[in-house]
């Protein structure tokens, strides 16, 4: 995330970090179905991972809040249909470079604060 983030500042380009959260163990049951929806909808040079604790962290490069914004909607719309959730049992979080942070650590800090 550094080297974006450093590439971001040098060429004044946003990008938008999220955190996917969803609740009740649905996530490593159905993992590999979670990430081919990821797969088909995020661009190819957008970065795609996952935390110990079941979190789904995504870096949308050259992307603003509000197109951050609607690319979660999209993503969480199908988690919720593929996944058969019920509401509230996913959310999300998204710091975008510079406006919340211009710092791994503050980025990081800002997404972990509704997720955590």
């Amino acid at each position: 995330m550094g080297r974006i983030l450093n590439l971001s500042r040098r060429n004044k380009r946003p990008f938008t970090l999220v955190c996917f959260q969803i609740h009740g163990g649905y996530q490593e049951e159905r993992e590999r179905e979670i990430r081919g929806i990821v797969g088909r909808e995020t661009r190819t040079y957008d970065f795609r991972g996952s935390d110990r604790d079941g979190r789904l962290y995504l870096i949308l490069q050259e992307t603003d809040r509000h197109e951050a914004i609607i690319v979660c909607e999209r993503l969480a719309g199908m988690f919720s249909t593929v996944l058969k959730l019920k509401g509230g049992e996913i959310s999300y979080e998204a710091a975008v470079f510079p406006e919340d942070g211009e710092s791994v650590e503050a980025l990081l800090g800002r997404v972990s604060v509704t997720s955590g």
